[in-house]
């Protein structure tokens, strides 16, 4: 099970607790951390630019020279391969100096002939995978320069990767919250609501006469289903 360092933080105030003491404590008392994969690292060089220009490559009929204003005293030039780009697009520049969480360090290049000066970049060369082709279109109002972790909600995350077979045994742990309960015991750390869908219009159920004779009993649920049939299973032996 992949479990989210930042979708825990909804959950209980894991403040100066580090994903590798999450993943020890887990391991120590509850479960088994086999990994960490740390998303979205080294990106502080991926920053919004605006698109000023946008024309054909003169060599090539698929590529595009682009324009781009990424806050600098001037715009760089930008070899694109992105069916999507346009003048006026608000994009994700990697500048040179950058390396992709693929590996990819960029640089300047020549591409049939001309120098590219960065690359706009797609939500899978970011470490974003299933968002949709070409390069990402970030809302107008972002300005140039700033840093695409303070634009992009999630793309810096920590996320834990739990065996499964060490939760077979505790259903209370199949998901986020049950995570999240689990890490406020262990670091005595305070344990969030969550939130509950709106369950008004119920209250005028006929109540169920239930009496409890054990007093060791903490919790009781029951409902009552009308309207349901005997019918013998088609595959009643």
């Amino acid at each position: 099970m992949r479990v989210s360092v930042n979708w825990l933080k909804d959950y209980v105030n894991l403040d100066g607790i580090s994903a590798a003491q999450i993943a020890e404590k887990l391991t120590q008392i509850t479960c088994e951390v086999e990994g960490i994969e740390y998303k979205g690292r080294g990106l502080d060089g991926v920053v919004a630019g605006k698109v000023l220009t946008c024309v054909p490559h003169p060599k090539s009929d698929r590529l595009t020279l682009l324009t781009v204003d990424v806050g600098g005293k001037k715009p760089l030039s930008i070899v694109c391969g992105a069916a999507n780009a346009r003048a006026g697009l608000t994009v994700a520049v990697a500048t040179i100096g950058t390396k992709l969480p693929n590996g990819m360090t960029i640089a300047e290049t020549e591409i049939r002939g001309i120098k590219s000066q960065g690359m706009c970049c797609s939500y899978a060369e970011l470490g974003y995978m299933g968002e949709g082709d070409g390069i990402i279109e970030l809302p107008t109002n972002c300005v140039s320069g700033d840093k695409i972790t303070t634009i992009l909600s999630g793309l810096v995350d920590d996320v834990l990767d739990i065996d499964n077979k060490s939760l077979t045994h505790r259903p209370d742990l199949w998901g986020h919250y049950g995570i999240a309960r689990e890490l406020s015991v262990i670091f005595n750390r305070k344990l969030k609501s969550i939130p509950i869908s709106n369950i008004s219009g119920y209250d005028d159920l006929p109540k169920l006469d239930i009496k409890i004779e054990d007093n060791n009993c903490l919790s009781y649920g029951a409902i009552k289903i009308d309207n349901v049939g005997g019918v013998k299973s088609p595959c009643h032996l």
